[in-house]
Formats: structure tokens, C-alpha cells, sequence
């Protein structure tokens, strides 16, 4: 729908979005920027609303990924093994929240069962995810958006 351009428009963009990411070694910053801005386009989702960058502790000290967070101007936060794994043993909240879906190949590399998923729920708080894993041959992404309460508005 086309606003009459006498018409004043608002948006507002919270910092809502919680984007989880993993990738190999040495993946540089703007390699992860695409994958991130494409995963927004294709959810029609604001940067704008870029709350944070979440990954594993074993990823955190990853240049790219804090590049990123600094690209952006956001907190850059890390989960353990064990915090990451936690997720996948809880029950889904919500009978059309989309969770996280394990990762074999996640767990015998690196031992958890995912890195971009879990982190993105973590770092939200959310119950299920707004974008589950995409992936490239490098890197991988998840997004979760931040649960709106009365308390945090």
C-alpha cells in the first residue's frame, strides 16, 4: 500500500534483532556483511534493528565476526559449548515456534549441536526463530527477534 506523499510516516526500529553466526576461520568481514544484509532482504527485515552480533566462545576471537559488530555499531557476545547445547534440550514454548534444528556435522567439528540458531535464541530470549540457519559455504546465520513486554517498552 502507497501512502499519499501529504501523509507523515513514522517507523520505528527497535534494536530487536539477535543474529547468530558462525563461519571457518578467517572469513572476512564483508563475506559475513552479504550474508547478513541478504538474509534481512529476504526476510524484509531493518538493519536498523540490528540488536546484536551472538556466536560460540570458540568463535570469539573470529576478526570477522567482531569487524562486523563493530561495522554496526553492536555488542558482540559469546556463548559456551554448554549454553549453546542447552538449547536443544529445552521443549519448544510454542507450537508454531521454529527451532532450532541440530547439527550433526556442527557437533562432531566443534562439539555443539549449532552455533548461528542457539545463538540467536540466546542472545534474544525469544522462543523460536524469525530466520532460521541459512548457510554459505562459509558462514552461517540465524535470526531471533527480542519478545516485546510492557516491562521493556
Amino acid at each position: 500500500a502507497t501512502l499519499p506523499s501529504s501523509q507523515a510516516t513514522v517507523f520505528y526500529r527497535p534494536p530487536s534483532l539477535a543474529v547468530g553466526m558462525g563461519c571457518r576461520r578467517g572469513v572476512p568481514v564483508d563475506e559475513l556483511d552479504a550474508l547478513l544484509m541478504e538474509t534481512f532482504a529476504e526476510y524484509s527485515l531493518s538493519l536498523a534493528s540490528l540488536a546484536c552480533i551472538a556466536t560460540a566462545e570458540l568463535k570469539r576471537d573470529e576478526v570477522g565476526l567482531q569487524q562486523l559488530a563493530a561495522r554496526y555499531g553492536v555488542p558482540f557476545v559469546h556463548y559456551s559449548s554448554d549454553q549453546l547445547n542447552s538449547v536443544y534440550a529445552e521443549a519448544p514454548t510454542a507450537a508454531d515456534a521454529v527451532r532450532p534444528v541440530p547439527s550433526h556435522r556442527a557437533h562432531s567439528l566443534v562439539g555443539v549441536w549449532g552455533v548461528a540458531e542457539p545463538a540467536a535464541l540466546l542472545a534474544s530470549g525469544a522462543a523460536g526463530l524469525l530466520a532460521p540457519r541459512h548457510n554459505t559455504r562459509r558462514a552461517t546465520i540465524a535470526i531471533a527477534r527480542r519478545p516485546y513486554s510492557e516491562e521493556t517498552s
